[in-house]
């Protein structure tokens, strides 16, 4: 998020050995303080984590439906509409249902998380792009093309750097025990 000017700038720093050192900082602090805040109430803690889950949930169930009906026009709705909507219905009983404190907790963290939107808004930080934007060298992800173990098919990943990276994953045969290593090239 910091990345993306969501979020501090100091965030998205990498050390020398790729390590975001500050962003481990901040979420350390604020772990700490959240546990000696709740200290002893641990099923109020499980309820607001569920409710954020269950809640960003709700929300992919909504954005399946406005992408696929909406934007692409599916003529499937089966599956992108009726289901989804089902998934949606039955995690918003559970919200319904759920612990007082925890939906009291859920919106106000929501309502943080909107005034948050609303200052990036008008700081001119907006939306973040997604698919077509370039990562910022030494800020962010470079794809890396991998070989599996699975008939050699590829598959993308992200790793650190700045170059894009081919990795195959070998069987080390020659070892006693059933080790396994990734050797990897670099295409720059």
């Amino acid at each position: 998020m910091s990345r993306d000017r969501q979020l501090p700038s100091l965030l998205s720093k990498i050390s020398s050995r790729q390590v975001p050192i500050a962003a481990i900082i901040a979420v350390s602090a604020i772990s700490l303080v959240l546990v000696l805040f709740f200290v002893g109430q641990i099923a109020l803690i499980s309820s607001l984590v569920n409710f954020g889950a269950l809640f960003g949930f709700a929300l992919l169930h909504v954005s399946v439906v406005w992408y696929y009906m909406g934007r692409k026009k599916s003529m499937n709705y089966l599956l992108h509409l009726v289901v989804p909507t089902l998934g949606f219905l039955i995690i918003g009983y559970v919200l319904f249902n759920a612990d007082a404190l925890a939906k009291i907790g859920g919106i106000v963290w929501l309502g943080i998380g909107a005034v948050v939107f609303v200052v990036n808004k008008f700081r001119g930080r907006g939306v973040p792009r997604l698919a077509d934007e370039p990562a910022v060298p030494g800020e962010g992800v470079s794809p890396v093309i991998a070989t599996g173990p699975f008939v050699g098919s590829p598959m993308t990943a992200y790793a650190l750097g700045a170059s894009t990276t081919v990795a195959t994953w070998q069987p080390q045969l020659s070892l006693p025990s059933s080790s396994t290593s990734w050797n990897a090239t670099s295409s720059r």
